[in-house]
């Protein structure tokens, strides 16, 4: 097993049981904690959650998605490639041998046998969902171009969550009404992620 020092000073005994211990949703710091659990449902934390997977399929040479070897690949800029299998087989097994309700990666990653790839068609299937639910967010807030042109200031709530969080998103809208904009774009103007990256 290798034991190289970089990415900075840890083993990578260290690192496996850092990140055993993350995807369970626990740190020495309260803001992480805090921060994974709003976040146990969010789309960073699938999409951290399909690197996983990935590389725990890596192990067995299996192949993978382009999604997947899209989320993998940065692994090997910091990482050797025995080191990536490694957080593999960890996440693999913390996965299956988690409490209920601990993990960080939502169920639908999570649950997904080790033999099934994670195509852009599945992340398209749950993004609505996730969307909402990242959406609602104490500390997520989307804000209307009319709202800060009329000099409207952030709400309380958000501003407490973002101090205990430790972060924050903040957006504009450029409309009052989510469906407005929808609306006004008229029907079949939306673009499915899968068209996004087609022809790359």
């Amino acid at each position: 097993m290798s034991q190289t020092q970089s990415p900075g000073t840890q083993s990578v005994e260290d690192r496996i049981e850092r990140l055993k211990v993350l995807l369970t949703g626990q740190s020495s710091s309260s803001r992480v904690v805090a921060g994974l659990a709003r976040s146990s449902d969010s789309v960073t934390n699938l999409l951290l959650g399909v690197a996983l997977h990935a590389a725990d399929q890596g192990r067995d040479n299996g192949s993978l998605t382009w999604l997947e070897w899209m989320l993998t690949r940065p692994l090997f800029t910091v990482l050797d490639q025995d080191e990536v299998g490694l957080w593999g087989a960890a996440y693999r097994e913390t996965v299956t041998t988690a409490a209920p309700g601990t993990l960080i990666v939502p169920p639908v990653i999570a649950q997904r046998p080790a033999s099934s790839g994670f195509e852009i068609a599945d992340l398209e299937a749950v993004l609505p969902q996730l969307t909402r639910e990242v959406s609602a967010a104490p500390n997520v807030s989307v804000v209307p171009l009319v709202d800060i042109a009329a000099g409207r200031a952030e709400d309380p709530v958000f501003v407490e969550a973002m101090r205990a969080a430790g972060f924050a998103v903040s957006g504009v809208a450029a409309y009052p009404d989510p469906d407005a904009g929808a609306a006004s774009q008229g029907a079949g103007a939306g673009t499915r992620l899968g068209d996004l990256f087609a022809g790359e």
